[in-house]
């Protein structure tokens, strides 16, 4: 800038509207903020279209890292902890969950007991964690939270009971299909089971879309018209059929 210069420049900032350098409005940012959040980059993107935004999934992604993510006001009290993956098959992490709020609170490096330790001792109001059944966990949460009541995860339970169950058919599925079946299950298994009578409408769904294909193929195999001494070329798929078959001959 001239400071001899005697003509000034003066522009008015919209803060609370269109930051500076800005291409879009910070009311237009929110929202992308929050669907994106919501839905992820590429979901995001499809919605937004809807909207009137034409944006990338990349352009989401990168408003996502701007604006950060939110902190933690309340005191924490129930905590969820489960393995993460921030590259699947290779790196794994841990991802920690306010059960109360349903927020992701935190991603830590590793899934080690250390880690998690050091974690919640920076949490002390921490009184519940729920955990999947990694002995690694119990010992993290034992050495950072002695407070806190371990509870293992109802996915995780069922998963371990389904496993369970699975294993012990397994095991016993020989001596199940040795066993004698009974007069009873035996006359059950020998009833003709009836048959489940279709409605009017199911049955003319299948005769219409049958009537739709027998229409097309008559279409398609129709050979051309012999008129005024040439052919007339009504259907060019029929006009190749019609032709073959006279080049066969």
């Amino acid at each position: 800038m001239n400071p001899i210069c005697s003509v000034k420049t003066f522009a008015e900032r919209f803060l609370n509207w269109l930051p500076p350098y800005a291409r879009r409005t910070m009311r237009l940012t929110h929202l992308m903020q929050k669907v994106s959040l919501t839905l992820g980059a590429e979901s995001g993107q499809r919605v937004l279209a809807y909207f009137g935004t034409q944006v990338s999934g990349d352009t989401l992604l990168r408003v996502m890292r701007k604006g950060g993510v939110e902190t933690q006001t309340d005191p924490l009290r129930v905590l969820g902890v489960d393995d993460w993956a921030f590259k699947k098959g290779k790196t794994y992490g841990s991802i920690l969950v306010n059960l109360e709020t349903h927020c992701v609170i935190d991603l830590v490096a590793d899934r080690s007991a250390e880690t998690l330790s050091l974690w919640l001792k920076t949490h002390p109001t921490i009184e519940i964690v729920s955990r999947d059944r990694s002995t690694d966990y119990a010992a993290g949460i034992r050495a950072g939270a002695p407070q806190a009541i371990q509870v293992a995860d109802r996915w995780h339970l069922l998963l371990n009971v389904r496993q369970m169950l699975e294993r012990y058919l397994i095991v016993v599925y020989a001596r199940l299909k040795s066993l004698p079946i009974s007069a009873l299950y035996q006359a059950i298994l020998q009833q003709q089971r009836p048959r489940f009578l279709r409605t009017g409408h199911e049955r003319q769904v299948p005769e219409a879309s049958r009537q739709q294909r027998i229409a097309l193929y008559e279409h398609i195999i129709t050979p051309p018209h012999f008129q005024n001494g040439m052919f007339e070329n009504r259907n060019p798929v029929g006009s190749i059929h019609f032709c073959l078959i006279l080049n066969s001959v």
